[in-house]
């Protein structure tokens, strides 16, 4: 969902289509060759993600998430009279927070009270920008509104800097991860304003800032507006600063009503999957793993509701190598998103399973994939995904391929499945060693 549109798209009949069949935001995009992934063991992705250990279970954070929320923050403050700089910075920030493992970062913590601050500020923080996005783009502010806005700003960049401290705080001193060495750079940069007092308190303090001038904002400013949208916000934030225990999906379901937005939510399935996501039985001796969005098709969004475009050569792709593999999407999508482009495009039914976002190991802004949970022997598992970072887990079973959006002479599939058919013709027993030799063939120059 996009949070560009999110309080234009109401829940009537025809926003509702668009609504529930919005591509869920995707991960940055790079620009690969349509070849095997031939990244160094010591590539940057695999340092952005730091494993967090809680009295629950760990959790993996991406720790260059950090550094992209932050410098949005620091531009929304820097460049505040020019929309064009700020509203993309705020969408990126509210839309980077949705679903990311930072919203854990509470439970790192036993003390209630820690817990409860770090917990209130990442509902505070998507409040102030939902605030923010949104009467920036639909008003003139006035002088007082400006300065009211820019203080809410403000104090979340403060809290977002305490935020990172508590992150950074169980990362040990002596760590040499360039992430965290940049984060700490960053801190000691911003000059965090301090008075000899613990995190904890200092983090408080905003988050009382911010409810104070949200109150103000409420009393002095939405009160006197007939707009529909400001009225039902005006409900939502009151609501939510009245109920400090709010949780962080709950306030954002709150705020996207306001808006006239349902999300889905996933929380309950990801509650109760159990591993191994597939059968135990396996009807082909090899399984190729799918990735959905700029790998098979590419999403478009219009005015009256969203259409996909269709990678050349999909069809032939998919009928080839139905026959001696089992075919597995693996997608970081919603089901519903999902499933209305798959019942579409795979009606010969040659897909054999559909995995979805809930499947997926969250690791901050990333939705990591990870094979093991699949319950196939990895010797014969491939993964084919234009995003390096969602098969981090297992690289050795990764294809990359060119992230691909509406090139009609792409050709990527084609040659793959050329590639692909040669490993039951070959009886390959250990698809990994096949990879590793074919990128060290190409990393020499030789003819695959």
């Amino acid at each position: 969902m996009s949070f560009r549109r999110i309080y234009k798209n109401s829940l009537s009949p025809g926003g509702k289509f668009k609504n529930r069949f919005t591509s869920p935001a995707r991960l940055i995009e790079k620009d690969f060759l349509p070849r095997i992934s031939s990244a160094p063991k010591n590539a940057s992705s695999i340092e952005k993600t730091y494993t967090l250990e809680t009295k629950e279970s760990p959790f993996m954070i991406n720790l260059e998430d950090l550094i992209i929320i932050e410098q949005n923050l620091s531009q929304i403050l820097d460049k505040f009279n020019n929309p064009n700089s700020v509203l993309p910075a705020c969408e990126e920030v509210y839309e980077m927070t949705a679903e990311n493992t930072l919203n854990q970062v509470s439970l790192l913590y036993r003390d209630e009270r820690t817990r409860d601050a770090i917990r209130y500020s990442m509902v505070l923080q998507a409040v102030g920008i939902s605030l923010t996005h949104y009467f920036i783009s639909e008003y003139s502010l006035n002088h007082e509104m400006a300065l009211l806005i820019k203080s809410i700003i403000f104090s979340i960049h403060q809290g977002f800097l305490i935020l990172t401290k508590f992150v950074l705080s169980r990362v040990p001193s002596d760590n040499t991860n360039t992430w965290a060495l940049k984060l700490r750079q960053i801190i000691k940069e911003k000059k965090l304003r301090k008075h000899n007092i613990d995190n904890t308190t200092f983090l408080d303090h905003y988050n009382q800032l911010i409810v104070n001038n949200m109150k103000k904002m409420c009393r002095n400013f939405i009160s006197r507006t007939d707009d529909p949208t400001a009225r039902c916000l005006k409900l939502s934030v009151l609501q939510i600063i009245r109920h400090k225990g709010i949780t962080i999906s709950e306030s954002r379901s709150l705020i996207e009503k306001a808006f006239g937005v349902k999300r889905e939510n996933s929380e309950k399935l990801e509650n109760t999957l159990k591993s191994p996501f597939l059968p135990e039985t396996p009807n082909k001796i090899y399984t190729l793993v799918l990735d959905l969005d700029e790998t098979l098709v590419h999403y478009i969004d219009t005015e009256n509701r969203g259409k996909y475009l269709i990678r050349p050569y999909v069809n032939e792709f998919l009928q080839a190598l139905e026959k001696n593999f089992e075919i597995v999407i693996f997608t970081a999508a919603i089901q519903d998103y999902a499933d209305w482009i798959l019942d579409d495009l795979d009606k010969n039914k040659l897909i054999t399973y559909r995995l979805y976002r809930h499947h997926t190991v969250p690791a901050g802004n990333y939705f990591l994939k990870d094979l093991k949970k699949l319950g196939r022997d990895l010797s014969k598992v491939i993964i084919v995904d234009n995003v390096a970072e969602n098969f981090q887990l297992q690289r050795e079973n990764g294809i990359l391929i060119k992230s691909w959006y509406e090139d009609t002479n792409d050709t990527a599939l084609k040659e793959l499945q050329d590639f692909l058919l040669a490993i039951p013709r070959n009886q390959i027993q250990d698809v990994r060693a096949y990879l590793k030799s074919t990128r060290e063939k190409m990393l020499n120059g030789i003819d695959c």
